[in-house]
């Protein structure tokens, strides 16, 4: 029993089509049918039952499927690491970001890179400066999560765009707004509304207070605030509205209802930020399992 009938065996229950199989495998639809028939014979049972318009699994092809895909995913992770190490891969990556919230947004891909490269060290560092090029720099890091405006503004660093999400907005739970579906611009009139402070990062602010204009908001109605959690408790204590990225808002609390802007509402960015001229070879391993995670 070999790894290429189990990609054949997976191919097929996915299409339910010896055509469609065959082409995604790159073989003739005799070869695909001889593999299969092959493999049931090794196994035993019938994987599949065949009539003239389809091909359907059979009860024991079903159970047999969920483990031939664990088997084969199992199979290339070995040979991913075992040929890593055969390479001698190895060495330091150090990530950075302003707070686990914005590191929400790569953990996926750094949970991926040490699959596929077990051998390289990952450190992170959680520091606001990391949003500005001097910053980046002074922290030696060697990619970061970050408020994209500052960085891409230097011609020594590349940004790539991560998410681009309308902020949500948390109001205690007996406040006026409550029981809204959604909120208009005009029901903020009069409210505070606590936001994240960005003073210092120029081209940060100044893209964000535009994105508020647009949306119908006067910026004088924004209170600037040091972290996340002080946007929750002033919104919470009922001391006005805050204003949060979406990734922060999907839990369940009855101290607090999250409201949605009916219309455009202000975006929160983050971007992937690296020294092009970065010598380090784990950075460019890791910005090519980005690149292919950005595929899927």
């Amino acid at each position: 029993m070999d790894i290429k009938s189990f990609r054949y065996f997976i191919s097929l229950a996915r299409h339910r089509s010896f055509t469609k199989a065959a082409k995604e495998c790159s073989v003739t639809q005799t070869a695909m049918s001889i593999h299969i028939s092959k493999l049931e014979e090794k196994l035993n049972f019938k994987l599949f039952s065949r009539n003239s318009r389809n091909v359907v699994l059979t009860e024991a092809g079903a159970h047999f499927l969920v483990h031939a895909k664990r088997m084969l995913e199992e199979y290339e992770q070995a040979v991913a690491e075992s040929y890593n190490i055969s390479l001698g891969y190895d060495g330091r990556l150090l990530v950075g970001a302003s707070n686990f919230p914005d590191a929400i947004c790569i953990i996926d891909y750094i949970k991926a890179f040490h699959r596929k490269y077990p051998n390289i060290l990952v450190e992170t560092v959680t520091e606001t400066e990391v949003n500005e090029p001097d910053g980046f720099r002074d922290l030696e890091l060697d990619v970061a999560v970050c408020l994209p405006y500052e960085l891409q503004a230097d011609p020594d660093i590349d940004v790539i765009p991560l998410v681009r999400r309308p902020l949500r907005f948390v109001v205690s739970a007996d406040h006026p707004l409550a029981d809204k579906q959604k909120l208009n611009p005009k029901d903020l009139a009069g409210e505070k509304i606590f936001v994240l402070q960005l003073t210092r990062f120029r081209n940060t602010s100044d893209r964000v207070s535009q994105e508020w204009l647009m949306s119908g908001i006067d910026t004088s109605q924004l209170i600037e605030v040091d972290d996340f959690d002080d946007i929750l408790i002033l919104a919470s204590s009922g001391l006005g509205v805050g204003a949060l990225p979406y990734y922060l808002t999907d839990t369940s609390n009855s101290r607090f209802v999250v409201l949605d802007l009916d219309g455009m509402a202000p975006y929160a960015d983050l971007a992937l930020a690296y020294l092009r001229d970065s010598q380090n070879p784990a950075l460019q391993l890791f910005l090519e399992v980005v690149q292919e995670m950005r595929k899927e």
